[in-house]
């Protein structure tokens, strides 16, 4: 079930095979009881632009070179 929430839950994956890669990351996070309200997979695509568009609250990055890119557009990024 979903619960009532204010928080909006996006995930995107970036490898050029986004197919597995998000899958698997989406059947994770539902393993752990975790909805999502989106899921982009870019395919190799840069990340600036998607930043600029969803305007996150929190951007995680598991490189520290889109964290410091996230942070210099102006985002709140962690890795």
């Amino acid at each position: 079930f979903r619960r009532n929430s204010t928080l909006k839950a996006t995930v995107w994956t970036v490898p050029s095979a986004p197919t597995s890669s998000g899958i698997r990351a989406l059947k994770t996070l539902r393993a752990w009881g975790l909805e999502t309200d989106e899921a982009l997979f870019l395919a190799g695509a840069p990340k600036g632009p998607m930043l600029e568009k969803i305007r996150p609250h929190i951007y995680f990055d598991d490189q520290m070179f889109h964290v410091e890119g996230a942070v210099e557009m102006g985002a709140i990024a962690a890795h």
